[in-house]
């Protein structure tokens, strides 16, 4: 498994290749032995680095003796590669190299494997466990499983994929008929697995990977290795409707669509979308319904209150994502009377063509999670309509969000053994993760906490209430035991998040971001007295004009007095936004941009005189499929002052 998240420190990134077996054409011998220390090696090779004085006639001189010649060389390291003569022994060759005095070191062509962790299917798919698949499967007895044809509407499907093969759909009047000959009358000839409207052929493979990644969540097969689907007994029509870049015409999925329903499938899965709406493709999702298909489709991946195509049409299901902690993932869109369900789409363990598998998120892959869903309840029963499925997904979900529908999780998160048991009692939100109240909305970083001289404990947070976003405060004496009544710090029908906290000797110290009265977010500051007082009105933003600049983190350094603000941006800018004070915030230095070279996330500062610290995170989202599917790369920076 490659895992498609890295974390990299600064700018030091590592990049390690490695290599099994033989590859043809490349100079590279099978692995043949493993003598020394249990190691695979090539055992007619040899890596030699002679002395930089030594001269290439006596290089030469050396080699000859002994019979070895060069293959070839690694220029930028001086190490040659040589073969060794027929009797000599490759331990036998590094003894004797290893002593001659030209020779600086001598060692095996060591073979190096890839190094993946080992996969446990089902233990290693957070994703089905959540959503209780493998309990689903259970209430469904092997001979009461009725066949269910699932259209992937994709990149196409690496058919050969072991976790694919035996779920690939067999259209039998062509597998059975004349070859050239349009044996089911579909106007397709030889479709006997799917078809490809990119070439327009009957060969849907996947040479992007989107498609096989989707489809092996949807209904990969449960043979104990790889993964499994949530619907490991369907079967899955490959309709290739986007090329190798991960684009396609929009024409071409509208005829993807209706193909797919024509051969018989019951769900169709869109793991792709535009902004703009079509009458087309809004006909076809039209014709899929009428003809009594379930159409999911993703909600998109701008983690913004936008709707994409053909998610947002009344005859699709608009599928947003959740993580493992049933968070709304960061990228997910979200709107009133938008989303249907959510459904897990972060870290999910897919495969990918030439038997590969990866670790992608994105709404791309909650949508297939649906897809599985809604093929076991028409396995469960097949004489149910699309319907009475979309009901049931939607009324047997474990809510998440504000009592009800609402615009993040639409009906709730899946749960499929809820649903094949028909389970429609009303879950209870999770405390915690979403409030309307003055109480925290729980999501990341959104509490700060710091004790006093004295041993009071200080809360920060943000909440919101009903339209209003809220900064909220309150004060322990008691260890945490018990708290004061919530003071409102600030509130404003702007979104208001992240707030940061410092304490001094006498004061308390609050930073946070708003959108209020401008259409970016600013930094601003306020304080108060730890003993009584009211807070600070609050001035201009002390972090203001253009920048989007949010997460802020306030220090307070003893030794100078002086307070430190340093805030990232909104994941739009690759810079951090540094100010500090010497009058408890009454004044701030002139706001200074760190270009830290990536796009900036979080970052904290930490001070002692007149060193200054700065560490943080950077992120960079690689978009395997725009704007569905995606990976990032995470960057860890530090930064001190001269």
């Amino acid at each position: 498994m490659i895992a498609k998240r890295f974390i990299m420190a600064s700018s030091v990134v590592l990049l390690i290749v490695l290599l099994t077996g033989s590859v043809q054409g490349q100079g590279l011998d099978p692995i043949s032995d493993t003598n020394l220390n249990g190691q695979g090696f090539a055992p007619d090779q040899l890596l030699v680095r002679f002395h930089p004085w030594t001269n290439a006639q006596r290089a030469d001189q050396l080699l000859a003796e002994r019979g070895l010649s060069r293959i070839r060389q690694i220029h930028a390291l001086g190490v040659q590669v040589l073969r060794l003569p027929p009797g000599l022994s490759v331990e036998r060759a590094v003894e004797i190299f290893s002593n001659l005095p030209e020779v600086e070191f001598a060692e095996p062509n060591y073979i190096l494997r890839v190094m993946a962790p080992s996969r446990v299917e089902i233990e290693d798919q957070w994703g089905l466990k959540k959503i209780q698949a493998p309990e689903a499967w259970d209430q469904i007895p092997e001979g009461n499983r009725s066949p269910v044809l699932l259209g992937i509407v994709d990149t196409g499907i690496d058919r050969n994929h072991s976790d694919l093969a035996p779920n690939i759909w067999q259209n039998q009047l062509e597998v059975d008929g004349q070859p050239g000959i349009d044996d089911d009358g579909n106007g397709y000839i030889d479709d006997t697995w799917g078809w490809d409207f990119v070439n327009n052929d009957n060969d849907p493979f996947d040479d992007h990977m989107h498609g096989t990644a989707c489809s092996s969540v949807a209904a990969g097969a449960r043979d104990g290795a790889g993964v499994a689907g949530v619907c490991p007994w369907c079967t899955l029509i490959a309709v290739k409707v986007m090329d190798a870049s991960g684009s396609g015409y929009l024409d071409t999925v509208a005829t993807g669509i209706t193909y797919a329903v024509d051969e018989g499938a019951r769900v169709i899965n869109l793991s792709l979308g535009g902004m703009i709406g079509s009458q087309t493709l809004e006909n076809a999702v039209n014709y899929a319904w009428g003809q009594g298909a379930l159409v999911l489709a993703a909600a998109g991946n701008d983690g913004a209150d936008a709707r994409l195509y053909p998610a947002a049409y009344a005859n699709a299901m608009a599928i947003a994502s959740t993580n493992k902690d049933d968070y709304r993932s960061c990228f997910s869109n979200y709107g009133a009377g938008y989303i249907a369900v959510a459904a897990p789409g972060e870290s999910i363990l897919c495969a990918t063509p030439n038997q590969g598998y990866g670790t992608y998120e994105g709404t791309s892959l909650s949508t297939p999670q649906v897809s599985g869903l809604g093929g076991l309840l028409f396995s469960q029963d097949p004489a149910r309509t699309n319907a009475q499925v979309k009901s049931l997904i939607e009324t047997t979900v474990n809510d998440l969000g504000p009592s009800g529908p609402d615009a993040y999780f639409g009906y709730g998160r899946i749960n499929a053994y809820r649903a094949v048991t028909n389970d429609t009692t009303p879950t209870d939100p999770p405390p915690g993760l979403f409030s309307d109240d003055l109480t925290a909305s729980g999501y990341a970083h959104a509490r700060k906490l710091a004790r006093d001289a004295d041993g009071t404990l200080h809360l920060v947070w943000h909440g919101r209430d009903g339209e209003q976003y809220r900064v909220l405060y309150a004060t322990s004496n008691h260890g945490g035991a018990s708290w004061s009544t919530p003071e409102v710090v600030f509130s404003s029908s702007a979104e208001t998040y992240h707030p940061a906290l410092a304490i001094d000797e006498s004061n308390v110290y609050i930073a946070f971001p708003s959108k209020h009265n401008a259409s970016n977010y600013r930094i601003f500051f306020t304080w108060k007295p730890l003993i009584g007082g009211e807070w600070s009105l609050l001035p201009e933003p002390v972090v203001g004009g253009s920048p989007n600049a949010v997460r802020p983190d306030l220090y307070y350094d003893a030794s100078s007095k002086k307070l430190h603000l340093v805030a990232s941006s909104y994941d739009d800018a690759t810079f951090v936004y540094y100010s500090s004070s010497d009058d408890g915030g009454a004044n701030w230095s002139t706001v200074t941009q760190i270009n830290v070279g990536y796009k900036s996330r979080y970052a904290d500062v930490h001070a002692s005189g007149s060193k200054i610290y700065i560490a943080g995170r950077t992120m960079e989202t690689v978009w395997v499929l725009y704007p569905l599917i995606g990976y990032q790369r995470y960057r860890v920076f530090s930064i001190r002052s001269l």
